[in-house]
């Protein structure tokens, strides 16, 4: 049993070349992807499309600098409501480089 897969927080890790490395159940179900179509397989761009990607994309490229990011957004749910989230991106940085970043979604 995978602890994170009992959380309501949606959790990914993406490698420096945005490469899905980890996605948690909820993260999986969130985007309809299967953890075989999700990890080692998929870039964060891919996953998002352009219009989501770009809103997001100075977020990412400042985690990849090494820097949390933590910022508000308001997402469309599924059945059409709109709730408040927060994300929050934690860079995995080892011996000086940015090797990835942690993506937590908390709704």
């Amino acid at each position: 049993m995978v602890v994170t897969d009992h959380i309501s927080a949606m959790l990914a890790y993406w490698d420096k070349d945005l490469v899905c490395r980890f996605a948690n159940r909820a993260y999986q179900e969130w985007f309809g992807k299967s953890k075989e179509q999700m990890v080692d397989c998929i870039t964060l761009p891919e996953l998002l499309g352009p219009l989501l990607y770009e809103k997001n994309r100075t977020y990412i490229e400042s985690a990849l600098g090494g820097h949390k990011q933590e910022f508000e957004r308001e997402i469309t749910m599924p059945d059409g409501t709109v709730r408040q989230s927060l994300a929050t991106y934690v860079p995995n940085v080892v011996n000086g480089q940015v090797k990835g970043f942690l993506c937590m979604w908390q709704m």
